[in-house]
């Protein structure tokens, strides 16, 4: 484990090597790529990249530029609730706007212009304001705590009782979640290959978990 991962440092060390080269030289120095498709499982996670066996059992060594469109899928564990995390999921509130049961399935997604922060009832134009019922939140987490969510939902804070066989599924862009087995493909752009592995620049990338995603330090 330790040699491949060595491997996967210099591998995709060189690709981050040769995207510096380019920035610095201008796009007349750049190296011939070739684009290519991904389709296989991630061998190693490491600060630059991941390194990637193919279904054919070559191996490419892949780096995110900031270009990149990932999607990185699958199901969490609760200790990957971070502070910062933007979440989605429906929980009860009583007259006064506090949760009066568990949230039973909380989605970690990303803000954007079309998910925004804020709380509003799921019985739509006929909601009466204060009313009592199940309402679908969107926030950012500010911290969780043995079975304690509190998320901030726009101008509200909301402190949720997490059920504890709560579902979490993870939508998200960042490649850094992903671990050894989880299914990865796409598009690249290959540099030129060595007897060893391929190197590439990532393109358009989706990696599947085939495990629990959890909020633990992975080692490098």
């Amino acid at each position: 484990m330790i040699r491949r991962a060595a491997i996967a440092l210099v591998a995709i060390g060189l690709v981050a090597g040769s995207s510096n080269v380019l920035l610095a030289q201008g796009k007349q120095a750049a190296p011939k790529t070739t684009q290519i498709k991904i389709s296989g499982t991630v061998e190693q996670v490491v600060a630059l990249g991941i390194l990637v066996k193919q279904a054919d059992g070559k191996m490419v060594a892949m780096q995110f530029p900031p270009s990149a469109k990932v999607t990185m899928a699958g199901n969490g564990s609760p200790d990957i609730l971070k502070p910062g995390m933007f979440v989605q999921f429906t929980v009860n509130l009583d007259e006064k706007g506090k949760p009066s049961g568990e949230a039973t399935k909380v989605q970690i997604t990303e803000q954007s212009n079309i998910n925004v922060p804020g709380i509003t009832s799921e019985k739509g134009p006929d909601a009466k304001p204060g009313e009592p019922g199940p309402y679908f939140v969107r926030g950012t987490v500010k911290s969780y705590r043995e079975g304690s969510l509190v998320v901030s939902a726009g101008s509200k804070s909301l402190t949720v009782p997490l059920g504890a066989g709560a579902s979490i599924p993870v939508t998200v862009g960042d490649w850094s979640l992903a671990s050894p087995g989880d299914t990865i493909s796409g598009d690249a752009q290959a540099l030129p290959a060595n007897p060893q592995f391929t190197p590439c620049m990532a393109e358009r990338i989706e990696i599947k978990a085939i495990q629990p995603i959890t909020g633990k330090k992975k080692k490098r």
